[in-house]
């Protein structure tokens, strides 16, 4: 009984380290950024998918068709994260975001 207890200890250990560490999930797996997702898969309505492309137009906000697939920056990760951020004017906000109702949205 005591070895079981010691995996199953392991095993919550690690899981939570996944978590700690930022675990990017397959397609499929729910997601808030696109570094959530492991490459080539990109955070789509807060899913890991793999968009196939032929030009920018049919990858989803400023995402950009690399060899075939729609692929995921930092950029876009990083406006995902300051959405909602306080602000009382457009100066408070970063990248193409708009000061609205006292929060930054994507303009």
């Amino acid at each position: 009984m005591g070895n079981l207890a010691i995996v199953l200890l392991l095993v919550c250990i690690l899981s939570s380290f996944e978590a700690v560490q930022g675990y990017a999930g397959p397609r499929g797996s729910p997601c808030q950024y696109h570094s959530n997702c492991l490459p080539p898969a990109v955070c789509d309505n807060g899913r890991c998918k793999e968009i196939p492309c032929k030009d920018n137009s049919v990858c989803p906000g400023i995402l950009t068709c690399y060899y075939g697939m729609c692929e995921g920056n930092v950029e876009e990760d990083d406006i995902n994260r300051l959405i909602g951020t306080p602000c009382k004017n457009i100066g408070d906000c970063y990248f193409n975001m708009v000061c609205q109702n006292g929060s930054c949205q994507k303009g």
